[in-house]
């Protein structure tokens, strides 16, 4: 089972971009061609497949299964603690992956390029490989759905970002816990007592994020409903900078 991470205060903030043009002598420069646009790695799940082998389980994909312009894939076994395998993507999209597990465990994957990473990808199953399906389907939602980005945050600073659950089931339904994966550092969350989503209502909850090394931090928390009957895995990600 993923491991338990104690709660934390914490702030919110925010940032912005600002744009700029410039002309010289009253006349316009002319643009300068930009490079081709990355492809955002992405998945076509009918060439992923699942398979048992003597030590785990084997996910496999046939050339074609990324698309776009990815180098890495990472796979998180959301069933067990400390199970997340790195593997590169071959040029032609294919990749082969071992890692621990037993048929039906649920599975997170995602690629990244340089510039881009995929939405997550939840499988399950043995053969073809299968969308994880939740009993509460589409009437629990939880944004956001799937991954919470930080971005760059100062070893001696903070961020909190705000998961909203919203209940249009046709019974209330509690939340039973959270649980992190891989226990890594820097993540904690906010949790009101009340755990418990009436029919038609929302609830929120933090997770906040204070580096306390320079680099790239990810973990998976799992948000479990009715005692562990309902599972929902949101990726946390972010990166520590002086």
């Amino acid at each position: 089972m993923p491991k338990s991470i104690s709660c934390r205060p914490a702030k919110r903030w925010a940032g912005w971009w600002l744009a700029a043009s410039l002309s010289l002598f009253g006349c316009s420069i002319s643009p300068q061609p930009e490079p081709p646009a990355e492809a955002t790695p992405g998945f076509q799940q009918g060439l992923i497949t699942i398979a048992e082998t003597a030590s785990g389980l084997r996910v496999a994909g046939a050339p074609g299964a990324i698309t776009g312009d990815a180098a890495q894939l990472r796979i998180y076994n959301l069933e067990t603690a400390d199970t997340r395998v790195d593997a590169p993507v071959a040029d032609d999209g294919s990749f082969a992956v071992d890692l621990p597990g037993v048929v039906g465990d649920d599975m997170r994957l995602q690629v990244r390029s340089d510039g881009a990473i995929s939405e997550p990808l939840d499988i399950t199953g043995v053969g073809i490989a299968q969308r994880v399906v939740t009993p509460l389907g589409d009437c629990l939602t939880i944004k956001p759905r799937a991954e919470v980005e930080f971005g760059s945050v100062s070893i001696s600073d903070f961020d909190v970002a705000e998961v909203e659950m919203s209940n249009e089931c046709s019974q209330d339904v509690s939340l039973y816990g959270l649980g992190v994966l891989m226990g890594a550092d820097g993540f904690s969350f906010i949790v009101s007592s009340d755990l418990q989503i009436p029919q038609g209502a929302s609830r929120s909850f933090g997770i906040a994020f204070a580096p306390g090394r320079q680099g790239e931090h990810e973990d998976v928390v799992i948000l479990s409903f009715e005692n562990d009957t309902e599972r929902r895995p949101i990726t946390m990600r972010g990166n520590g900078v002086p």
